[in-house]
């Protein structure tokens, strides 16, 4: 029996990896896997694998490759989500904005720097039309406390998967002013490059058992019921979420991807510098 602690935000694209737990799908392959939430985002899980904490995470793209530029011991291996993460640009409730442009040099609440509402809030500021600075970032660790910053007026606008904040839109506390769709994948596999050296027959044992999990949370009939129970989103925004959501089924990484997303991290200033694929994407 090998053993994985593989980790990621609790949100409903790794649903699939709690059930695939729970069913003895991995324990079944000769794998135990320790799932480990990380809400925090993806700055936390770049931290967790290169700190060996996790082994194997799922990641948001542009985060696993940002933090690899900044010289993260990482690769991805794989994608987990094919289709791109649907951003909600989000205000407090009581905010007067119904757009953006009707905030005097915005502030921007972010999980952590490196995170992907940090990253995307330089595409947002690149689309529309100013240039992001360091002192317009404020740093609240994870969804709790960029509720809390956006209610006390310490922050003006967050960032973060639509679906994941409905249950907040619907009540009041935010209102969504607007959304900003990844150009790319959204959700890779990432790992520590002494785990892909040393366990790369484990590893993809366990990512196509994961895949294949997957395909079957997608086809699942209780699917619906299970995403209202765990996250509490309603049935409509849980049937939009699963029909927009569309997972990888092989582990082959787009060969240009790597270099898309440095292209157009560099471009709005979100890295100084970019890396040789070959040095992002790991090679079977």
């Amino acid at each position: 029996m090998t053993s994985f602690a593989v980790g990621g935000v609790p949100e409903p694209m790794n649903l699939p990896w709690l059930l695939a737990i729970a069913d003895g799908t991995f324990t079944d392959a000769g794998i135990t896997v320790d799932w480990v939430d990380e809400p925090g985002g993806t700055g936390a899980i770049a931290t967790a694998l290169t700190e060996r904490t996790l082994d194997v995470a799922t990641i948001l793209t542009e985060g696993a490759i940002a933090a690899i530029v900044n010289g993260a011991s990482l690769r991805i291996c794989s994608l987990w989500v094919q289709s791109p993460l649907i951003w909600g640009i989000h205000v407090a409730g009581h905010s007067p904005a119904r757009t953006i442009h009707d905030i005097e040099r915005v502030r921007f609440a972010v999980s952590r720097l490196g995170s992907g509402s940090h990253l995307m809030a330089y595409l947002l500021a690149a689309r529309d039309g100013f240039r992001l600075q360091p002192d317009q970032l404020v740093v609240v660790g994870d969804i709790v406390g960029a509720r809390a910053a956006l209610r006390e007026d310490r922050a003006d606008v967050f960032l973060w998967e639509k679906f994941v904040t409905s249950p907040l839109v619907h009540n009041g506390e935010f209102r969504r002013i607007g959304s900003l769709d990844t150009p790319w994948p959204s959700f890779a596999i990432a790992v520590h490059t002494d785990t892909l050296a040393t366990r790369i027959r484990d590893l993809d044992r366990l990512v196509s058992l994961a895949q294949r999990a997957a395909r079957q949370f997608s086809r699942d009939p209780a699917a619906i019921a299970h995403l209202v129970e765990r996250y509490g989103l309603t049935s409509r925004d849980a049937t939009d979420w699963l029909d927009g959501c569309h997972f990888a089924t092989t582990t082959a990484v787009p060969p240009q991807l790597a270099d898309d997303v440095q292209q157009r991290l560099l471009d709005v200033g979100a890295i100084a510098s970019t890396r040789p694929a070959d040095e992002i994407v790991a090679h079977r």
